[in-house]
């Protein structure tokens, strides 16, 4: 059965097939009015809306951002989205002005974050608070602040990533500044430790930082929609 039958019509203004324009329209108002009629219940709107170039560019382009670090999660993103958007099109509203593209973008976010949940809970063993220095930790264990972390890190340069490693590992900042750079001498080590101290708070900032913004509700470090139903 197609899925877009799933979706009623309620509109007392349902459109006929034939009335549609098959030009891209190339305006977001014109989006965002097929969303809106496509929320009321109208399948031609729907059908048009998520068959429209404009829009799935749109909705392709903040998938791959979302998921910039991983193309096969993009995809999954993206299967997710249109498998759940027939029940989620109905929350839409352009309160505020938000448009139509504004508001699948929010969606997204949030099917992003949930998909990190899973993936936390079912395949995730790294301990990700263990990254963040106990003296700086702000944060109880939950799953959000786990999949900030993860984010934070799998965001860090290969570099930050092994001094956040190697200080784990290791025990003195001697022994990191070592393992970073390659380096015996320690007259060599002693001369490096400023710089190798200040990148490593540097990186345990970021990760910081990522816990700071659970209390904002920013986990992509991205403000939604405002007001925007999801």
């Amino acid at each position: 059965m197609d899925r877009l039958a799933t979706l009623p019509r309620t509109s007392t203004n349902v459109y006929q097939r034939d009335n549609w324009d098959t030009k891209p329209a190339g305006s977001k108002n014109e989006l965002t009015a097929l969303g809106l009629e496509a929320a009321k219940g109208n399948v031609f709107a729907y059908q048009n809306l998520v068959n429209h170039t404009d829009f799935l560019d749109g909705v392709i382009r903040t998938s791959k951002w979302i998921c910039r670090h991983s193309a096969i999660e993009a995809e999954e993103l993206l299967s997710e989205f249109f498998l759940r958007l027939p029940q989620k099109i109905r929350k839409y509203g352009n309160r505020n002005g938000a448009s139509i593209l504004s508001w699948t973008s929010g969606v997204l976010r949030h099917l992003h974050i949930d998909l990190l949940r899973r993936q936390w809970r079912e395949n995730d063993k790294v301990e990700y608070l263990d990254l963040v220095a106990v003296e700086n930790e702000r944060t109880v264990d939950t799953a959000d602040s786990r999949i900030a972390l993860k984010q934070a890190f799998n965001n860090l340069s290969q570099r930050e990533k092994t001094l956040i490693a190697l200080r784990w590992r290791e025990e003195t900042l001697d022994e990191v500044v070592a393992g970073i750079d390659n380096v015996t001498d320690p007259k060599e080590i002693q001369n490096r430790r400023p710089k190798i101290s200040r990148e490593l708070k540097a990186a345990e900032k970021k990760l910081q930082d990522a816990l700071n913004g659970i209390n904002t509700g920013r986990l992509q470090g991205l403000k939604g929609p405002a007001r925007a139903d999801y």
